[in-house]
């Protein structure tokens, strides 16, 4: 399923990098709705945006790796500068790099830390083609919930129950973001096992899971002295409203 980041197309310019993080970039950025995504050299690049100087059709965004960005920052400024106001540089910068000293070198340069989630890959890219974006955006149907959850619970335990790896780690950064500990089960078992082991201060489950879905996982958890009281909020992305009573019934 793509996702439209901007109101003009969106091209990709992935300049020379390791051979998993292009494999990568080159799925997820396909995944947002890029038109195209070319990868190359960054003097090529800027020959090729010269050319097509007059045209203002899309934007776009050109990632490079730390490294050649540091070794070559007048260059990138240069191409930023020399071509139409819709280029923007993204720096796929290490975690222990200061990404204000990269971002204070030009207002259309941003940067992204490793790992590259679709999460945060998808909020540099809205700011980068759209600055009135100044916060993190995502298109996960369920995000907007735990953010409100987020800002509730404050610093807790959590554990996550859901068997879509995407999702995992979209839920895990947020919520590892805001200063919580965060446990991962794959299915409702994995769940029941983890939460008879220890106590959690809260429980984000998926409800269709297989094995054991979310509505056999809250029952047998909730038999649980340790976790019978817990919060259980589900994080379904299609919850309908049979969802929601098999839900309100499972957690009597």
């Amino acid at each position: 399923m793509k996702h439209e980041i901007a109101d003009k197309p969106v091209e990709a310019i992935i300049i020379k990098s390791e051979a998993t993080v292009l494999s990568h970039l080159d799925h997820r950025l396909c995944e947002l709705g890029t038109q195209k995504v070319n990868f190359g050299e960054l003097h090529q690049i800027q020959q090729s945006l010269s050319l097509n100087n007059e045209s203002q059709s899309s934007h776009y965004l050109i990632f490079i790796d730390y490294s050649l960005f540091s070794d070559s920052l007048n260059e990138a400024l240069s191409v930023i500068s020399s071509s139409h106001n819709k280029i923007s540089l993204i720096v796929l910068a290490p975690q222990n790099i200061d990404r204000d000293s990269i971002e204070t070198q030009s207002r259309n340069i941003f940067s992204l830390s490793k790992p590259y989630l679709p999460s945060s890959l998808m909020s540099v890219m809205l700011k980068a083609v759209n600055s009135k974006h100044q916060e993190p955006i995502t298109s996960h149907p369920y995000d907007k919930s735990i953010e409100q959850f987020v800002s509730r619970i404050g610093s807790a335990h959590i554990l996550v129950v859901e068997d879509n790896l995407i999702n995992q780690e979209i839920t895990q950064e947020l919520l590892r973001s805001n200063g919580m500990q965060v446990t991962i089960a794959n299915n409702g078992l994995e769940a029941t096992q983890i939460a008879n082991e220890k106590a959690f201060d809260a429980i984000l489950m998926d409800c269709q899971m297989p094995i054991m879905d979310g509505y056999e996982a809250t029952q047998k958890i909730r038999q649980l002295p340790q976790a019978s009281e817990t919060p259980i909020i589900a994080m379904t992305a299609n919850a309908m409203a049979g969802d929601r009573e098999k839900e309100v019934s499972a957690d009597e």
